[in-house]
């Protein structure tokens, strides 16, 4: 009898840790699930501010940043980026522009904002134009990058590429 007893309550105290533990999951996972994810909004303090390049050329080829809106929404996976996630998009003779996300879609900044997550580098408005172009553009901007037409830098670890979003963004990277 004493026996039967101990195991009793040796099922009890396993039983009862049990929905303990699944208890803590829950609310763990309530908890994610409801707390919104905060956007680092300052750089890191190790990293030297990008150099922004300057147009070399007036711009007198009327890009405008409703061109460049309309090539950042025919990039494949730019819907994937959260808000508050932006790059820099610079090309030579014709202009600097920031593009991200927010609540409300895409937009665009004309200049060159300092801590940007990736900056393209566009070697001439031939380029930009040849995007533009392109039905598909992530795959005209891998041509052009294998060709040295452009370049792109990162300012932020891969941990923040992923959290930021930028993995949609892969195929137009890679």
């Amino acid at each position: 009898m004493e026996q039967s007893r101990a195991v009793w309550i040796l099922i009890f105290i396993v039983a009862a840790m049990a929905i303990i533990t699944l208890g803590m999951l829950l609310v763990l996972g309530i908890y994610l699930y409801l707390t919104p994810q905060a956007v680092e909004t300052t750089p890191p303090q190790y990293a030297p501010a990008p150099v922004i390049p300057e147009p070399a050329e007036p711009i007198d080829e009327g890009i405008t940043s409703e061109r460049v809106r309309a090539i950042a929404e025919k990039m494949e996976g730019i819907e994937g980026i959260n808000p508050g996630a932006k790059f820099g998009l610079y090309i030579e003779g014709g202009g600097n522009y920031t593009v991200g996300q927010t609540e409300e879609g895409i937009m665009v900044v004309e200049g060159g904002q300092e801590y940007t997550d990736i900056d393209l580098f566009l070697d001439s408005m031939e380029s930009f134009e040849a995007v533009e172009d392109a039905d598909d553009v992530c795959a005209k901007i891998r041509e052009l990058r294998n060709a040295g037409n452009i370049t792109y830098e990162t300012h932020i670890s891969e941990m923040q590429m992923y959290f930021k979003g930028y993995l949609s963004l892969a195929p137009c990277l890679e």
